[in-house]
């Protein structure tokens, strides 16, 4: 089990996670402001707003507290401001815990496949606590097959695996060996799928600057998610592009760190020839 704690705040953010990185004996990391997102997303906003703090990072030990303020317009509500994310290996703990959680809580998000885990779901229990549940592929399971999970009636709608959705892909010498390009939404990369379990960006990658954001101005998950990687890998990182080669554990990961995800990522890594890394790895 994993778990990560996102915190919101009304415009004393930077207060806090400086007294949180005093408290963990560590620094604040990649701090950004609503002000240095793009020119479209800040257009009309007073200095104040500008100012707030879109994103924070605490790092130390093996996690990262990931802090932010609400925008002025979205009401912050104190006991609702902090969202633990807990990520699990196995399906049938994943429903498990969501179940037990949702008994006389609120459901928001219903157990479900998204384009970052085969099973996610967000829900408040009888407490108050907003929690968000999902499925994550352990690093020995990365690029190889495995046995289809059963679907929970209570739960889940069977789906059809599709290319995009629930496709598995297998590692081999010869992708091993193989360039891959990235070229999406501005952010730029050569990558490799060294071995399983490690897939390569090569020195020089350009990262895309702003993470998207919901409608209500707060980062979603997958922003969060970029964000955090960003964080393990912010020695590598100068103005938005990497310093050096740079190893992560999936493709997956590498979609987050280079443009916060929000499309399959399998179908965007080519090779020379213009087949993706979907095609050339996918098992029938």
């Amino acid at each position: 089990m994993l778990l990560e704690m996102f915190f919101n705040f009304d415009g004393n953010c930077r207060e806090a996670t400086a007294f949180y990185a005093k408290v963990f004996h560590t620094k604040v990391t990649n701090l950004m402001t609503y002000g240095d997102t793009s020119p479209d997303n800040s257009e009309g906003w007073t200095e104040a707003q500008r100012q707030r703090v879109m994103y924070a990072g605490v790092p130390f030990e093996n996690m990262v507290l990931m802090c932010m303020d609400v925008p002025t317009d979205y009401p912050l509500i104190i006991g609702t401001n902090i969202s633990p994310t807990l990520s699990f290996a196995d399906k049938r703990e994943v429903r498990r815990v969501f179940r037990a959680l949702a008994k006389e809580g609120t459901i928001h998000t219903d157990l479900s496949q998204t384009f970052f885990s085969e099973l996610y779901g967000s829900v408040t229990d009888q407490f108050g606590i907003n929690w968000q549940i999902l499925h994550y592929k352990p690093l020995e399971e990365e690029g190889s097959t495995t046995q289809k999970d059963e679907a929970s009636p209570e739960t889940e709608t069977p789906k059809k695996p599709t290319a995009s959705a629930k496709a598995r892909h297998r590692w081999s010498p010869q992708i091993g060996d193989t360039e891959f390009k990235v070229d999406s939404r501005g952010a730029k990369a050569t990558v490799i799928w060294q071995k399983r379990g490690e897939v390569l960006i090569k020195k020089g990658a350009k990262l895309l600057k702003d993470p998207p954001l919901n409608k209500d101005g707060s980062l979603g998950f997958s922003s969060r998610g970029g964000l955090m990687i960003r964080d393990e890998q912010k020695d590598a990182i100068k103005n938005y592009v990497t310093t050096r080669d740079v190893v992560l554990k999936s493709v997956n990961e590498v979609g987050l760190f280079l443009y916060f995800g929000g499309t399959n990522s399998w179908l965007e890594l080519k090779d020379k020839d213009g087949k993706t890394i979907h095609d050339l790895t996918v098992v029938a």
